[in-house]
């Protein structure tokens, strides 16, 4: 899995990513920095971050800045692709 950041904003964004298991154990942490207009993402996020593999985890990011998160993956066996848009914690 991959996740990603966007900025669209005139000023830098600080972004706090959490990643959680089903029950809520945050399983790892990262603050990105992420420049105006610009985007931030993290390829294979169990091995860059060091997560154990396991299914269902929960990405949460937070900023003062408006931001755009979203996760994708691309499948081994077809090379299809899915795509998700983040939720506002608002809606």
């Amino acid at each position: 899995m991959n996740v990603g950041v966007t900025n669209p904003n005139n000023v830098t964004a600080t972004v706090a990513i959490y990643v959680t298991d089903r029950e809520g154990t945050v399983l790892h942490t990262r603050d990105v920095t992420v420049p105006p207009h610009s985007y931030a993402q993290f390829n294979d996020i169990k091995a860059v971050f060091g997560i154990p593999p396991q299914d269902a985890l929960a990405i949460d990011m937070y900023s003062q800045e408006l931001i755009y998160g979203y996760a994708s993956e691309v499948r081994n066996d077809t090379g299809d692709a899915a795509f998700t848009f983040g939720l506002s914690p608002n809606s």
